[in-house]
């Protein structure tokens, strides 16, 4: 298995015609005025063909755009193809990481269209339900939810302003990251991708039937995330406890 991803870059005063080979400009009423473009990369793409195309598109738009608060990347992480648990396995990971992404959004950590999924209990076990009955929903069955009605309610939350948005497993089979200002930094981008390819390789190799072991592959992943990646397996716990009921 191998990592796709798609890029959504979001800027203002700038037009469509600065995009390049492999990417779309649409117009974007969320943005400022008619220069509010958001330019979407073509389909899932590797890691390495992502890089080479967003550099492409830096370089054709130059200078010619503004940045606001309006402004953000947007990540879709694929999950094609993963069996089992791997996808679960996925969204844990990236949920140990929400922190460290946010280093690549200023501000992004307090604004309403991007509100943090980790330390959040009731965002965090929505976004691990979704990822696990996306799962049974691969392997031919549909996992029920659980008999009481609140916590069944819980599940069902909307996450498309949560900084992990697993709504799009449902329709594009991928999970969103959206922890971004707009990243007009090649190398930033780099780095960004990088990560999201070690932690999908690591996912990768968890079996379909391996319930706990979604969960312990991540246990000495990375040392300065060893409070975050706890807090996870203690919600994914708490998940699944809450489902058995």
């Amino acid at each position: 298995m191998s990592l796709n991803v798609g890029i959504e870059l979001e800027l203002e005063d700038t037009n469509s015609g600065y995009a390049t080979t492999g990417w779309r400009a649409e117009h974007d009423g969320t943005l400022r005025g008619d220069g509010g473009i958001e330019f979407l990369m073509a389909g899932k793409q590797r890691p390495n063909t992502a890089k080479v195309m967003m550099r492409a598109l830096l370089s054709s738009l130059g200078t010619n755009y503004s940045i606001s608060h309006r402004c953000s990347t947007h990540i879709h992480v694929d999950t094609t193809g993963l069996n089992g648990y791997a996808t679960v396995s996925l969204l844990l990971g990236l949920l140990a990481h929400d922190r460290w992404f946010y280093q690549y959004g200023e501000g992004r950590d307090s604004n309403s269209f991007c509100c943090p999924t980790l330390y959040s209990p009731a965002p965090a076990l929505t976004v691990i339900n979704r990822a696990v009955r996306s799962n049974d929903w691969i392997n031919g069955r549909m996992q029920e939810l659980p008999r009481r009605r609140d916590v069944a309610q819980l599940f069902s939350s909307n996450t498309k302003y949560m900084s992990i948005n697993t709504m799009p497993l449902d329709n594009l089979g991928t999970i969103e990251l959206r922890h971004f200002s707009p990243i007009v930094d090649a190398t930033q981008m780099d780095a960004i991708l990088d990560k999201i390819t070690a932690i999908y390789n690591r996912a990768s190799g968890v079996g379909p039937n391996a319930q706990n072991g979604a969960r312990d592959v991540w246990t000495g992943f990375d040392s300065s995330l060893t409070n975050e990646i706890e807090w996870v397996q203690g919600m994914y716990n708490l998940h699944n406890s809450m489902v058995g009921e």
